[in-house]
């Protein structure tokens, strides 16, 4: 079995015995924050699934070539529609219809549910029915930055893959393959990702994401201070910048994420965590509608100092 991912080398033990045995999971999390190859992972395991040949995937067959070309018959992706923000329940719907009518060509069908998290309580809830009678041939594949944003009954009946950046040695030679940056830029951008593929491309191939980075690292350093002055001195780097706006709340978003996770597992109180996601999310939703950016960094340094400590 070729595995599509450099590092995530418990994900590969876990599918290669999984397709080897038959035992592949009828639902599937995949989570993890943006460029660590969520969307990848997801493509390789619907590959595998209506591969034709013996040892999935072998890249021989007509399943894997329309797979690799995105025109599987069996393979669905489900994600927002154009200019919307939520995966609405119609579409989930149609989905759990289509789970049971037999398959086109493979043996399998699957179904990606793409920011999966977007799904709302009905939309989820109508998803979830089809998982606790799930047809024994389709698998459903859940992308999003944290399991915990989807139901817990959702996740129940999901097996989690938490998507793991590689060795730095490993992404700096995958990178290598695919830039021209020189050492120092790859080392420099690899740094700041923590790692992560994705996003190292990205700045590489946009320099004007470390900023985006940078502020965001900075901005975090200051909130777990409770440093207000801090905040707004961060953010005043990104005054007349919306595109590393719009990057900056994303990174941020999924570095307050990563700490719900970790002190959830520590026992320690979420709820300032959990509100300052809530802040956040909804002033990245008013950048279309060009607010004034030091307005808007004024009201959310006030409304994250106004929380409970």
């Amino acid at each position: 079995m070729e595995f599509g991912l450099i590092g995530n080398k418990n994900i590969k033990s876990v599918l290669e015995n999984a397709f080897k045995t038959g035992h592949i999971p009828h639902a599937i999390i995949i989570e993890g924050e943006e460029g660590m190859g969520k969307k990848t992972l997801a493509r390789y395991i619907a590959k595998c699934c209506v591969c034709e040949g013996e040892n999935a995937p072998c890249n021989q067959c007509s399943g894997c070539h329309l797979a690799d070309v995105g025109s599987h018959p069996d393979i669905r992706i489900i994600e927002p529609e154009a200019k919307k923000k939520n995966i609405e329940i119609g579409q989930i719907r149609a989905a759990r219809n289509e789970a049971y009518v037999v398959p086109q060509m493979a043996a399998r069908k699957v179904f990606i549910i793409n920011k999966a998290d977007t799904m709302n309580q009905n939309s989820a809830n109508a998803l979830l029915k089809v998982l606790e009678e799930p047809p024994g041939n389709t698998v459903f594949i859940l992308i999003t930055e944290y399991s915990a944003s989807l139901l817990a009954t959702v996740r129940s009946r999901c097996i989690t893959f938490t998507m793991q950046t590689p060795a730095f040695n490993e992404a700096r030679a995958l990178i290598k393959e695919q830039t021209t940056a020189s050492d120092e830029q790859i080392a420099s951008a690899l740094e700041k990702t923590n790692c992560n593929i994705g996003k190292t491309l990205g700045i590489l191939n946009n320099t004007e994401k470390i900023l985006s980075y940078t502020v965001a690292e900075e901005f975090f350093s200051a909130f777990l201070k409770y440093d207000q002055y801090a905040m707004l001195l961060a953010l005043q780097k990104l005054d007349k910048d919306r595109a590393a706006t719009e990057d900056f709340f994303a990174k941020l978003k999924v570095k307050i994420a990563e700490q719900i996770k970790a002190d959830s597992l520590e026992q320690k109180s979420t709820k300032r965590l959990f509100e300052t996601y809530k802040i956040l999310n909804k002033a990245s939703e008013s950048l279309p509608f060009n607010i004034s950016l030091p307005l808007l960094f004024s009201n959310i340094c006030a409304n994250i100092n106004s929380l409970e400590r």
